[in-house]
Parts: structure tokens; sequence; C-alpha cells
């Protein structure tokens, strides 16, 4: 007997991000990146004639596309772990298929579903492993976005952003950072923005850093790190993961206090 659930497949790209997420967690189970998977419908051991109903009636179905999004690093069990899960915001078309699948399932004669639907990519199964260790380890690698304003005093701000690497190296925060430092100098300067200041088209920034690649700067920059380097050692190793080669360091950036050299992958 088979035993099947519905999902939908994790894209190369992201298995391979979240799979930085390995290690580190006494007692985990980590599940192999090219089995991550989104679970929409687990239904169990079941007879070869009812999984090819099932199969048959699925290839039925007719969904737009959607965008999934991944909202942070989790665990599930409460006090006594289980699970190290990547949360996935739970947009209505993908609360929809999930609707339509159990649907479905049911018109075909099987139980209901009677648990929550929590979209969930799953990272590492958990044998006694405790919630102390998990929470440092929870503590280091999630949530993936985190932002807050502090206020100084009456007229002065500060603010904080956290962006996990797998989603912002530190040449896309710089140009964040910089993007809001302009904002911030035109509100102060004359209490209105440049529409001019906007972000713009993604492709813009794809095409500065085209630019910036094939220019003599980045010979430069590539100079100056080498002679930073010397021997070309290989880059030190934080949690058993190496670093960039120098070759892929990216813009050592002019005007910052020192000298700040940014990172960035092909």
């Amino acid at each position: 007997m088979p035993r099947l659930f519905t999902g939908l497949e994790i894209p190369e790209e992201i298995q391979q991000s979240l799979s930085l997420l390995r290690g580190g967690l006494p007692g985990a189970r980590w599940i192999d990146p090219e089995n991550y998977h989104i679970t929409l419908r687990f239904i169990g051991d079941i007879d070869d004639r009812l999984a090819h109903e099932i199969a048959s009636i699925l290839d039925g179905m007719r969904r737009r596309s959607f965008e999934v999004r991944l909202s942070g690093v989790t665990s599930f069990g409460g006090k006594k772990p289980r699970a190290i899960v990547v949360a996935i915001e739970p947009v209505q078309p993908l609360i929809e298929l999930q609707a339509e699948q159990e649907r479905l399932m049911q018109r075909l004669g099987l139980e209901p579903d009677g648990r929550k639907f929590t979209p969930h990519i799953t990272l590492a199964r958990l044998r006694d492993s405790s919630s102390h260790d998990v929470a440092e380890y929870l503590s280091t690698r999630g949530p993936l976005f985190g932002n807050a304003l502090f206020r100084a005093s009456d007229s002065r701000f500060f603010w904080y952003a956290r962006y996990h690497h797998i989603v912002m190296d530190a040449f896309g925060m710089w140009l964040i950072a910089r993007h809001v430092a302009d904002v911030y100098t035109q509100l102060s300067a004359s209490g209105r923005i440049d529409r001019e200041l906007g972000f713009g088209r993604f492709g813009m920034l794809l095409e500065r850093d085209a630019a910036y690649r094939s220019s003599a700067q980045r010979e430069h920059d590539l100079l100056a790190e080498n002679a930073v380097s010397g021997d070309h050692r290989d880059p030190e190793e934080v949690s058993g993961v190496l670093g960039l080669p120098v070759e892929d360091l990216l813009q050592d950036q002019h005007g910052c206090a020192g000298s700040a050299r940014f990172t960035g992958a092909d």
C-alpha cells in the first residue's frame, strides 16, 4: 500500500538556500534538501485503486500561478519541540488550493483532516532536543526579517533592520541603508521626498551590479582585496560553512567609515 500526500515542490535554488540552515542542533534529523516540500493534504496508506482515482482527480485541477512567501524559521511542539520548520505565509490562493484538495479527498470517501492547515517546510525532525537548545538555534537563524524604530529624542530616531543571510547579502543591505539615508537627508533639508529617490525597477539594481562587475573599479577593488589577503588563503569557516572566495568579494565602498567591503554571489 502506498503512503501518499499532496504538496508543492520547492525550487532547487530555494532548497540550496534553506539547506544552509542545517546543523547546530543536537538531536535533529535533518531532511535532505531534495525532499523539502509544502504539504497540502496528508492521505496516508491507501490501495492502488484509490491512489489512481486521486491522481486522476488531481490531474483535472486547474489553478492560476501565485507567489509563495517564506516568513521565518520556527519550531513545532512548544515545550516539547518535535520539528524545525520554515513558516509559509498563508496567502489566500494557497489556502484556497488546499481547501479544494480537501473537498476532493472527502468526495472520494476519505475522512476529513481535522488539523488546521499551517503551511510550512519541514527542515528537521527532532528527537530528544531540549526547548533550550531549540531556542538557542532559532535565536541565530530566525526570523528572516526584523526591524524596529528607536526614538532617541524628540527629533532623533534610529532605524534597526535585520535580514537573514539567505535572503539578503551585505551589499543589498548597503543599498537599502543608503536609500534610507537619502530619504532622511531630504526630509531633514526640505521636509519632502524627491520621487526620483524611489528604488525603481529591480532590473536597475541588476544593471548597476553588472556595470560594476565589468568596470575598472571592480578590478581595483579585487587588487586591494588581494593585497590584504596576501596568500589567497581560504576564508575562515563559520559553523562549518566556508565563506565566499576572494574573487566573489564586491565593492570597496569609499566614503564609509574605514574600508567596508560587501560580499555578493554571482
